[in-house]
Parts: structure tokens; sequence; C-alpha cells
């Protein structure tokens, strides 16, 4: 029996090896589906192609580099909100992180990373995600119930108007049978007085 996995984490790493640890390393401590990509282009068809819950980016690829890939994702409204870490044994500058975080990363780790570091911090954006996926839960149930509401309530107004026209229509019968027999009884009132 398969259970379905949590959350969906691209990793992306021009290195085999690299990917290769990293999806060891977050298969055993995680409920997670693991996604790889081999470079930017390829990460770029893989966030278009599934649901990503999470990046772990390197940013040394030689095709397009992981502040490109970050910065193209950030401009695609659809998946401008995937959380995007940047992992790098290179870039370790302070320019350099700041440069990784102008171009949309949440976080900025450097290799070596210790593991457990890594899975804490994964861990701490997955509860993120999970509250607010929890809050939107709430949200679309509350807006069923409203909606319900709405349609009830709208049900209800429709039976009152149906109900003030019968209304109307009776009294407007009354009305015209009352002078229609004020005016009969007039006639031999009339006679008798006069």
């Amino acid at each position: 029996m398969s259970t379905q996995k949590l959350y969906s984490i691209l990793i992306v790493d021009d290195n085999p090896n690299n990917l290769f640890t990293l999806r060891a390393l977050l298969e055993t401590s995680l409920n997670a589906e693991v996604i790889e990509a081999q470079s930017g282009f390829d990460a770029l068809e893989r966030v278009s192609e599934s649901a990503i819950d999470l990046i772990l980016l390197d940013i040394q690829m030689p095709d397009l580099n992981g502040f490109d890939v970050a910065r193209l994702i950030r401009n695609r409204p659809k998946f401008a909100n995937i959380p995007i870490i940047f992992l790098t044994a290179v870039y370790k500058s302070e320019d350099f992180k700041q440069q990784g975080f102008e171009s949309g990363a949440i976080d900025y780790l450097t290799k070596p990373i210790d593991d457990t570091i890594l899975i804490t911090r994964v861990k701490a954006y997955l509860r993120v995600i999970e509250a607010e996926r929890e809050s939107n839960r709430r949200l679309s149930a509350l807006n069923a119930r409203l909606q319900a509401e709405i349609d009830a309530r709208k049900r209800a107004e429709a039976v009152l108007e149906d109900l003030n026209r019968q209304l109307q229509d009776a009294s407007r019968h009354k009305t015209d049978y009352l002078s229609s027999m004020s005016h009969e009884l007039r006639t031999p009132l009339n006679a008798l007085i006069g």
C-alpha cells in the first residue's frame, strides 16, 4: 500500500552525486516526493509540469545559473510563491547572498551543508506551507458555508417575494370585492333613503 507524499520538493543540481545525496537525505527525513532537475532549463520544465512546494536550487550550473532560474520562476505569477532555497559551494560572499535574496530566495545555504541544519530549515518551511494549506482549507470551508447561506437567503427571498405577490393579489381581490359589494349595497340603500 503506497502512501501519498505530503510535499513535492524539486532539487536542482548539475552534479548527479549531489542530487543522489540530497535525494537520499530528503527521502529518509521527510514525507516528500523528491523531483530532480539537472539543469536550469530542466528545473523550469519540472516547475511547469508538477505542483512544487519547495525548491532546493544550486547556483553554479552551465546553461542557466540558479539566480536566473529563480528570477524566471518569480516572474511567473503561477509559480511566484514557491519557496526557493539556494545551495552553493562557490558563491559564498555576502554580495552573492544578497543577489540570491534579490532573485527570490527565502534562504541561502553554503556547502558543505550540515544535514541537520538543512533538514531543520526545510521542515520549518514545510510547516509554513502546511499552515498555509490549513488556512486555505478553512477559508474554502468558510466560503462554502457563506455561499450556502447566500443561496438559502436567495431562496428565502424568492419565497417571500412570491408570498408577497400572492398577498398583494389577495388584497387587491378583496378590495375589489369589497368595493363591488359597497357599490351594490349603496344602490338599494340610496333607494330606501331617497
